[in-house]
């Protein structure tokens, strides 16, 4: 090789070293735009799963605003945010490869499918509720024109004691209308708002069988009685059962983020990762390229500056008169 580079011209040697540095220099190029463009798609990855989060604290308020007002109009805003995390679990698995990351998006869109059906359930739901509660209104009106006529027709229009009773429980009625009415999620917790209302149903009971031992006929008082304890066990287990459906929603909604939240974790661990190699690699490919670059410049330059040394110490031997020596070249 060293004969064979004596041998060329210098353009050549010359040409020969400005390529050298231009194909080092594209190798670190490369190697530099490697590391940028993978560090660009765990960027963006991370983005989508920071859009994804948004979307999902989005659809927590709009499942309490939703659970608060029950109407068309929150159900439509639920869905919208739900749609935004459904095209973000789309957009993740196009870019997602590791299998531990391809695991985290599976239990995410196996959450999401969950939360869909479940939420399909709420509207039926409530609209039981509404109902139920209806029902309890107009039984509670037929009650009081029962408990008027009651009194109505005591033998002792002055009674006191019995006119205390019926009154005692037409206000047992209200009370078990209203804690059975009052929404279950204002309620400090599920077990209070059942037992507010179980309470109102003993005090109910009492309350009737004060006014049982009046003497009156009591027998259409007994059936509306009846009739109200029947939408009072209805109302509340509605209540119960779309409370219980929106708490599943909730929790749903929370490991969705958890979940989220590790994919977002594991992703952010592989982009330092990465970025730790790339640097490295990139010093060492550097490092290298100088190394090599180093020694071929240092090689060219030799085949350039010995011949001049050569033709040099020649010319100032015959410029002294001294031709004794022969002067050899291989090149043609």
């Amino acid at each position: 090789m060293t004969h064979l580079l004596g041998d060329t011209r210098v353009t050549l040697k010359l040409a020969l070293g400005f390529s050298v540095v231009l194909a080092l220099s594209l190798v670190i190029a490369v190697t530099g735009w490697q590391a940028l463009a993978a560090s660009l798609y765990r960027s963006q990855t991370l983005t989508l799963l920071a859009q994804l989060a948004v979307a999902g604290e989005e659809m927590r308020a709009d499942r309490i605003v939703y659970r608060t007002l029950d109407d068309t109009n929150s159900l439509n805003k639920l869905s919208v945010s739900l749609e935004k995390i459904d095209t973000s679990l789309a957009a993740l698995s196009d870019r997602l490869r590791a299998s531990e990351a391809i695991a985290y998006l599976q239990e995410m869109t196996r959450i999401s499918t969950t939360f869909k059906t479940t939420l399909k359930d709420v509207p039926t739901l409530a609209g039981n509720r509404e109902t139920a509660r209806e029902q309890l209104k107009q039984s509670s009106t037929r009650t009081g024109d029962v408990l008027a006529q009651l009194a109505s027709d005591l033998p002792n229009q002055e009674d006191e004691k019995a006119l205390d009773a019926i009154e005692s429980l037409r206000q047992a009625i209200e009370q078990a209308e209203d804690r059975a009415q009052s929404p279950a999620w204002a309620a400090d917790s599920l077990d209070a708002y059942t037992q507010a209302v179980s309470d109102a149903e003993r005090n109910l009971e009492l309350s009737e069988a004060a006014v049982a031992k009046l003497p009156v006929d009591s027998a259409a008082l007994k059936n509306t009685l009846l009739g109200i304890r029947t939408q009072l066990t209805r109302l509340k287990e509605t209540q119960l059962t779309t409370e219980n459906t929106q708490n599943q929603l909730e929790q749903q909604l929370d490991q969705l983020l958890r979940q989220s939240d590790l994919l977002s974790q594991d992703q952010t661990q592989r982009r330092d990762r990465e970025a730790e190699q790339a640097r490295t690699q990139t010093l060492g490919i550097t490092a290298i390229a100088l190394l090599f670059g180093a020694l071929s410049a240092w090689v060219i330059a030799g085949q350039i500056v010995k011949p001049l040394r050569i033709a040099l110490s020649a010319a100032n031997r015959i410029a002294e008169g001294d031709l004794s020596q022969d002067t050899h070249t291989r090149r043609k």
